[in-house]
Formats: C-alpha cells, sequence, structure tokens
C-alpha cells in the first residue's frame, strides 16, 4: 500500500539524526490516554503523550490490497494506574491510534498524517514478580468495514437512537396480530 508522506516528515525521515518513535492513543472510555516511545514527554496537537521509552512494543502489521491485520501493542512495566485501568475498563470496540513521529537534529517534533485506525479488542495483563506487561489487541478499521450493521425496526432500537419517539412503539403488536379483511359481500352494497 503506497502512502504519500508530507514534506517536513519526509525531510526529517532524510536527516542524518533521527529519532523515531510511535504516538500512541487510547480511547479508555474514562477518557483517552497518550503514550510515547521516548524518555520524556511530547506535547503535540494539543495534548501530552507520557513517556514509556524502551516499554513499548508493537508487533508487525502486515497490509495487503484486500484486507488489514490486526496489531498487539504490549505496554512493559506498566504503571499501577495503568493496571487498575487494564482491570476496570471495558476496551472492546474502542478506539486506538498509532502515529510514527520522528524528532529531527534540530529537536523538531514531525508527525506522520499516515495512522494506523482501529478498534482495541481485548486487554490482557501479565504480571510476575518482576514485570507487568499490559497487552493489547487491536483490529484495523477495515477489518469492521465488511461486517453487517443490522437495524432493527423494534421500539427498543428506535429509543436507542431517538429517546422520547413513539414512531415505532406498536410493531410488535401489529407483528403478531391476526388481521381479518372482510369478503366481497361485505362491499357489495
Amino acid at each position: 500500500m503506497t502512502r504519500a508522506l508530507t514534506s517536513p516528515f519526509a525531510a526529517a525521515l532524510a536527516g542524518a539524526h533521527v529519532t523515531a518513535f510511535p504516538l500512541i492513543e487510547l480511547g479508555f472510555a474514562s477518557g483517552t490516554d497518550y503514550v510515547c516511545g521516548l524518555a520524556h514527554d511530547v506535547t503535540w496537537s494539543g495534548n501530552t503523550y507520557s513517556a514509556a521509552q524502551g516499554l513499548i512494543s508493537i508487533e508487525a502489521l502486515e497490509e495487503t490490497a484486500a484486507s488489514a491485520q490486526g496489531l498487539r501493542i504490549l505496554l512493559a512495566g506498566a504503571p499501577g494506574a495503568n493496571v487498575a485501568l487494564a482491570l476496570q475498563e471495558k476496551v472492546q470496540g474502542r478506539p486506538v491510534t498509532v502515529r510514527l513521529a520522528v524528532l529531527d537534529a534540530a529537536g523538531a517534533l514531525q508527525v506522520d498524517t499516515n495512522v494506523w485506525q482501529g478498534l482495541m479488542d481485548t486487554m490482557q495483563i501479565d504480571d510476575n514478580a518482576s514485570n507487568c506487561v499490559v497487552s493489547i489487541t487491536a483490529e484495523h478499521m477495515l477489518a469492521v468495514w465488511d461486517r453487517p450493521r443490522p437495524a432493527r425496526y423494534t421500539d427498543a432500537a428506535q429509543q436507542a437512537l431517538y429517546p422520547g419517539d413513539r414512531g415505532l412503539e406498536y410493531v410488535a403488536a401489529v407483528a403478531e396480530a391476526q388481521i381479518v379483511w372482510p369478503g366481497k359481500e361485505f362491499f357489495a352494497a
């Protein structure tokens, strides 16, 4: 899959001394968690990405013209707050965004406009005596593209979309009702 890079990002990548790292956004229900792969925090687009140098591992991701595979993000040495978050949060279907960023020789931050976007599937914790690793699996947005999204014409579905709308209130009763139409003699006058 061919992707175009912005001029500033391409120039930063071509530099002699470049530090490349991921910017990861994990959209939990309680709020978005921002993590970067540097030894210090980074601010980009109004958000502060917490430092996690050497603690982030992203498994290789294969993309073809026909499909996009998921990825797995490993956060080693996770602080207690992240472990508590992993235990509490329901993560399935929550958004994940991964961007590639670089610091050029002058220390200027350049971020690739191409992103990997997906939805979290599972979050697992591997806690042993020496280390705690939070493993997040996510599937690419293209993976959910072909899934059917059935529309139900029920009162419950209508209330979920438009609370207070009574347009489908009697659908269930009418669907099971036996309607007897009068014979032709009724209309002969």
